[in-house]
């Protein structure tokens, strides 16, 4: 008897007398075939990111601006109502899932990534400009760019591999600039 077999059959209840057990655990229905020469992958597709920088705005409202031509600084303060609906871009050789992405930047980088925002709310910004400076405040949605490997492993264990770059929509807000 094959000792492996013998164990596994002990292993799942049998006693040790059950031989018709044993055999049963050994015959066709128990069985897994596999095709020789004919490997059998789960199917899994990753990202792997390389590189990433926060804070690229896409702008959904005109640029406030005060130039001071005081001698003393000056405040340019403003509310922005900053509206607007911003997707997720993927730039590449490959088709890819775009959720494999998503999941990468939320687990390594900010949570509040999403492969959309919407927004349509006020927020007040303001900065200090000094004598003979122009202050400028821009608002919108912000966007994680990433550089990364993706890569798809197929059932049949064939590999694509290719280098992506993704902006990712997380937050709103204004920036500062100048002043």
């Amino acid at each position: 008897m094959n000792k492996r077999l013998y164990r596994a059959a002990i292993a799942l209840g049998a006693s040790v007398g059950s031989a018709a057990t044993i055999v049963s655990l050994a015959g066709p229905s128990a069985a897994v075939t596999a095709t020789p020469d004919h490997l059998v992958c789960t199917d899994t597709q990753t990202y792997s990111i390389t590189s990433h920088s926060a804070n690229h705005l896409k702008q959904t409202v005109a640029t406030v601006q005060l130039l001071n031509n005081a001698k003393t600084t000056a405040t340019l303060s403003t509310n922005l109502t900053i509206t607007g609906t911003v997707s997720m871009s993927v730039s590449g050789i490959l088709s890819v899932d775009e959720g494999i992405i998503l999941a990468s930047v939320k687990e390594t980088i900010t949570a509040q990534a999403t492969k959309t925002l919407s927004v349509s709310q006020t927020v007040g910004a303001s900065m200090t400009v000094r004598p003979g400076k122009v202050g400028y405040i821009e608002g919108g949605i912000f966007r994680v760019e990433t550089a990364g490997t993706y890569e798809h492993v197929d059932i049949n264990c064939n590999t694509t591999k290719g280098t992506e770059t993704a902006l990712t929509p997380y937050h709103y807000g204004y920036i500062t600039s100048g002043g």
